[in-house]
Formats: C-alpha cells, structure tokens, sequence
C-alpha cells in the first residue's frame, strides 16, 4: 500500500494512524501500540508524516526524520477547527491530514495575496540593501582612512563608512584652537 500523506494522533499508550493515497482517499486507519507504530513507519515508504505538536511529538518527529520521511508538526490551535465531530483520536488524526491537504484554509484569499505582494516588495528592498551595501563596499575600498580602520579587528566596511563619513578629521580639531 503506497500512501501520501499519514496523519498521526498520539496518546499515552496508542498511536492512531490515518493515510490517504494519492487520490487523497482514505486507505488506512488504525491503532498501534509504540512498539507497532515504530516497526509500521520503519516499513513504511518516506512519505509525509503529520504530527500534532506536543511534548512527544518532537522526539517522533527525530525518529521518523531518521527513518526518511517528511514530518510535520501541526500546533494544536491549527488542527482544531478542522474536527468535524466529537474529540476523539480518530477524528483528531483526520483532521491533521485536513489541515496538511489544505495548509492555508484558514488564511483568506485576500490575505493570501497581500502577503504575496508583501513578500515581493521584501526581496526588492532585500536587493536594493544588497547593491548599497555593495556600493559602500566598495567606496570603503577606495579610501585609504576607511581601508585603514578596517584593519581594526571588529571594524568592518559598515562601520568603517560610518566613521569616516560622520567624524570630522583631526586637522578640523587642530584648527579650531
């Protein structure tokens, strides 16, 4: 059996597994013990693993890391609205894979494609820090005071520029008495 994604709701002594295939049906529900559950994920294909994020949880996120797979862990407040009936593991285990099968439901579309634009103009104004910061680079280079105080360990061009540019020379200082 080939599955997708697993959905994993873990408790004290039960792990409850819920795997859908690549038609996002549901192939597989059941219960395993800790024993089970690991010898079940060392078979298992890598796949993507979904776990809520609790104390245990990140110690079977390393274990199934290990063994290949890509997990996931899901904070509990983001897997609650997608219970569909009472509280319990099964239903806890299926709503982790509604929440993997849809990561952004909760986010509106308009939201979705403000944050687009937001992270557009992030990398430009991460392009244009990129080509001042060349441009700095380089006028601290051609300048023999900010090549010099870059010699100073913890200086760098940065700091160098800074200096230069907003500290008057001493012939200023000798001029003035």
């Amino acid at each position: 059996m080939e599955l997708k994604r697993v959905g994993i709701d873990m408790s004290k002594a039960v792990f409850t597994v819920h795997g859908i295939d690549a038609q996002e049906r549901a192939v597989l529900r059941r219960n395993l013990s800790r024993a089970a559950f690991e010898a079940f994920c060392a078979k298992l294909a890598p796949t993507e693993v979904a776990l809520e994020a609790c104390g245990g949880s990140y110690h079977w996120a390393r274990v199934l890391s290990a063994m290949g797979h890509r997990v996931r862990l899901i904070p509990a407040q983001y897997v609650k609205p997608f219970v569909k009936r009472g509280k319990n593991d099964r239903n806890h285990a299926e709503a982790l894979m509604q929440h993997v099968m849809s990561p952004q439901a909760g986010i509106p579309e308009a939201a979705q494609r403000m944050l687009a634009v937001l992270a557009g103009q992030l990398a430009q104004v991460d392009a244009e820090i990129a080509a001042l910061d060349k441009q700095m680079r380089e006028a601290a280079m051609a300048d023999p005071v900010a090549r010099r105080l870059m010699k100073v360990p913890s200086i760098a061009h940065r700091a160098a520029m800074g200096w230069f540019m907003y500290v008057p020379p001493t012939v200023c200082w000798c001029d003035q008495a």
